[in-house]
């Protein structure tokens, strides 16, 4: 093996790819490589664009990045990662409804189907046994529409109901996406269930700190507000 060749302090860049190079970080040198050779350990992150690099002919030692065959196999700074989800938290990104605005969703999805049921109201007549028949087929009806509505609702491109729609709510999955129609099924189930309960399932949404409550815990949904226009 020959004397190794000192770098040269003036010269000029000559036309054709230099045979070899030298890589310079954090004072101590490196090489000589291949141009290749330079690139993968360019590609590799192992020199970045502001460390220092010599060829034959280069009038001395200049930044990789200000080195046309060099600059090209430089890795760019790779952004940070995004911004984990907190464990058991909502996506990030998303502002989680007020309290308040989902009570009045609730409001005013409670009342639309209350006209419905008025509209739908059957003449239970006079007999005692028949008008129990009656009350407990409509109230059952009157259920499975509730659970109809909003299941098809929530699992729309709307993401809501009627209520939650015109508050400018939406129910989003753990990932922030529309939620599946078994996801939505769920979380009507939990507000039947929360109903027949007289609201017990609904008070955990006043105390917990992703505002959730025993539909949002069965189908694993965030109640947010929805980015508008």
């Amino acid at each position: 093996m020959g004397e190794e060749e000192t770098p040269p302090q003036t010269g000029e860049l000559g036309a054709e790819i230099p045979s070899r190079f030298y890589l310079a970080k954090e004072g101590q040198r490196h090489g000589p490589f291949s141009l290749e050779e330079a690139k993968k350990r360019l590609q590799e992150a192992l020199f970045g664009a502001d460390d220092l690099a010599w060829y034959p002919g280069s009038p001395g030692w200049k930044r990789i990045a200000e080195i046309p065959w060099l600059a090209e196999a430089v890795v760019l700074e790779t952004p940070p990662p995004a911004p984990a989800k907190a464990a058991g938290g909502p996506p990030p990104g998303v502002k989680l409804a007020s309290r308040l605005s989902r009570f009045a969703a609730g409001v005013l999805d409670l009342a639309l189907v209350s006209i419905a049921a008025r509209l739908a109201e059957p003449d239970l007549g006079s007999d005692p046994a028949v008008s129990n028949f009656l009350f407990l087929f409509y109230l059952t009806m009157l259920l499975l529409l509730l659970w109809v509505y909003s299941t098809v609702a929530e699992s729309s491109s709307y993401q809501a109901t009627l209520g939650k729609w015109l508050l400018g709510l939406k129910v989003i999955n753990t990932k922030g996406d529309r939620l599946s129609l078994g996801q939505a099924a769920m979380r009507s189930l939990g507000k039947l269930l929360s109903l027949v309960l007289v609201g017990l399932g609904f008070i955990p949404i006043l105390f917990t700190p992703n505002r959730q409550g025993l539909p949002d815990w069965l189908a694993r949904s965030y109640v947010v507000e929805e980015k508008r226009p």
